[in-house]
C-alpha cells in the first residue's frame, strides 16, 4: 500500500475538467494569476480564479508518483536478470 494521499478539493477536480488541464497545469497558472486586489487596482474585474488548493493537490499527486516509482524500481532490482 502507498502511505501518500491525495486530498479531495471539489473545486479543483470541477475547473480541471472544464479547463481540460492537468494538476501540475493548474498549479502553474493558479501560481501565475494575479492577486484578485490586483485585478481590482487596475480596474479589472477579477473574474473566475483558480482555488489555492492546487498547490497542494498537485503536490499530492508528485508525491504519489514518487512512491510509484520507488515502488516499481524495488520490484525491477529484486528480480533476477
Amino acid at each position: 500500500m502507498l502511505k501518500a494521499t491525495i486530498r479531495y478539493s471539489e473545486r479543483y477536480a470541477r475547473e480541471g475538467r472544464k479547463l481540460g488541464r492537468l494538476t501540475h497545469e493548474l498549479e502553474i497558472d493558479a501560481a501565475n494569476q494575479p492577486a484578485w486586489w490586483e485585478a481590482l487596482r487596475n480596474g479589472d474585474r477579477p473574474g473566475r480564479r483558480l482555488p489555492a488548493t492546487v498547490a497542494s493537490v498537485s503536490a499530492d499527486f508528485r508525491q504519489v508518483a514518487a512512491e510509484v516509482l520507488a515502488a516499481v524500481a524495488t520490484q525491477q532490482q529484486e528480480q533476477p536478470a
